[in-house]
């Protein structure tokens, strides 16, 4: 995610990786909602780290294809 976090600023401003993980789960994995007794609602992306092998590759292809679209290749992690 660092190279999508130094590579696609946002109307100006750098999101960190974690921020862009954050961004990817409830993007491509979905996220629950749940009203707090203040009556705010608090979202929570589903874990990558609930996903088996097979779940978790298929998972990063998307990302890595949404970050090709913007012109962003991910280097692979030896």
């Amino acid at each position: 995610m660092a190279s999508i976090s130094d590579a696609l600023p946002v109307q100006g401003q750098t999101f960190s990786p974690a921020v862009w993980h954050e961004y990817f789960k409830q993007h491509f994995l979905g996220a629950k909602t749940f009203t707090l007794p203040n009556g705010k609602e608090l979202v929570i992306p589903t874990s990558s780290a609930s996903l088996d092998t097979q779940e978790f590759g298929e998972y990063m292809e998307r990302v890595e294809a949404w970050a090709a679209k913007r012109g962003v290749f991910l280097q692979e992690l030896a």
